[in-house]
């Protein structure tokens, strides 16, 4: 049995006949494929000056988390204002919950099969706490702002604010979708703050317990 955790993340003792059977590998995570980047900007169209921002629920895309990330997608769009922006929503597969396209500088889609390679060419992602979701944008080194969902599991609140506290990303100040729409714009608004965590993700390379697919 593979685990894709670590054994303190996996936190559960198992059977000593199952633990003798199981490979305990960390996060596995896809890698940015430059042909996939390069399908992506004619996929959506998007230019070398573009600001791409990137909002996703992630795998799990549960009604709750998406509902609340998608009333911070539609109203961070309406606030960005004039600037060459493009806005991309992936609404997870497990979400059947609609998100309005503001105008044509939005698009919606399902599923992006090759979303750690949108990530890597995204300017700001804004996402849930998902365990696969973290590590991808932490490996992509794409500056982001997390918006953690409630899990009965999995505490994704935990997992970013360590982020945050080492300079690797922002975490939503509450659940309040108007506050952290506000929050987002001032981050899209800020070069330099964006910049600043790239940085940080740069120095602290993605490599310990990662493998890649």
């Amino acid at each position: 049995m593979i685990v894709p955790h670590t054994v303190a993340e996996f936190e559960y003792e198992l059977p000593s006949w199952l633990r003798r059977r199981s490979l305990f590998v960390g996060p596995i995570v896809r890698r940015p494929n430059g042909v996939a980047i390069h399908r992506l900007r004619e996929k959506y169209s998007l230019a070398s000056d573009d600001f791409v921002l990137v909002t996703t629920a992630g795998g799990g895309g549960l009604d709750d988390d998406a509902r609340r990330l998608f009333v911070v997608a539609e109203a961070v769009h309406r606030r960005i204002g004039d600037r060459k922006f493009r806005h991309i929503v992936v609404r997870g597969p497990n979400s059947a919950l609609p998100c309005q396209i503001v105008d044509q500088r939005m698009t919606v889609v399902d599923t992006e099969p090759d979303l750690v390679s949108l990530f890597a060419i995204s300017d700001l992602v804004v996402s849930a706490g998902g365990y696969n979701s973290v590590n991808e944008i932490r490996l992509t080194k794409a500056p982001a702002m997390f918006v953690p969902g409630k899990r009965k599991y999995d505490d994704q609140t935990e997992r970013v604010r360590e982020l945050a506290e080492c300079g690797l990303a922002w975490v939503a100040p509450g659940q309040e979708p108007d506050s952290i729409a506000n929050q987002v714009v001032v981050i899209v608004a800020d070069h330099a703050a964006r910049k600043n965590v790239r940085s940080q993700l740069e120095r602290e390379p993605f490599t310990k317990n990662a493998a890649s697919l």
